[in-house]
């Protein structure tokens, strides 16, 4: 789409008038404006002061078709200049696959963790920085610390010594060479408690 600096549309291909269903003579001189979605206007107005500032600008948003339907595109922009007159031209793909597939994962994911929160075994997940980034219902109570203290902290900063044992080992040979590893372990916590859990380390 080609739209003078006003932002009024003045010339699109055919890509575009079959994506949103317009004949050429109704989109041809249109407000550009009127193609996105009631709730974001003002947004749309701000990322237009962005273009000018930038020359340029690359964005999801949300447009709406002829018919009604919303159509989640992410838009290309830049300012051109055409025998000395401004313009924005505005490549606009559409990413409702994307945007589907998007939704789903974050929908497995959480089912996922509401399935996880809810075991009987206590599951922890750490990234390869060795930071706690998940810890479920369970764990907590074997951790005997609130999550609020563990969560996005270092494995070894929590549990000060814990590179000197054969579960740090386990947990390194885990994360390196993507083996799964099993073994008992008598815990000793920060009071002088102790106990025993059986492990299952998981890539």
């Amino acid at each position: 789409i080609l739209t003078d600096n006003k932002y009024i549309i003045r010339e699109v291909n055919d890509k575009a008038l079959s994506l949103y269903g317009y004949k050429r003579e109704d989109m041809i001189g249109m407000d550009s404006l009127r193609l996105s979605a009631p709730e974001i206007i003002s947004l749309t107005e701000s990322r237009r002061l962005i273009l000018n500032d930038h020359g340029s600008a690359i964005y999801e948003t949300i447009h709406v078709k002829k018919d009604g339907t919303q159509l989640p595109i992410e838009i290309s922009s830049r300012v051109m200049e055409i025998e000395g007159k401004k313009f924005y031209q505005a490549i606009i793909r559409d990413i409702t696959e994307r945007k589907n597939s998007e939704k789903a994962l974050k929908e497995s994911e959480s089912n996922l963790r509401k399935a996880l929160d809810k075991m009987l075994e206590g599951c922890q997940i750490i990234d390869h920085n060795w930071k706690f980034i998940y810890i479920n219902e369970t764990a907590e109570k074997h951790n005997r610390r609130p999550n609020t203290e563990i969560l996005g902290k270092n494995y070894k900063e929590i549990w000060p010594g814990i590179e000197l044992t054969n579960v740090y080992k386990k947990l390194e040979s885990c994360m390196n060479n993507r083996e799964t590893q099993f073994l008992e372990n008598e815990f000793v916590f920060p009071d002088g408690t102790k106990g025993w859990f059986e492990l299952r380390i998981q890539p």
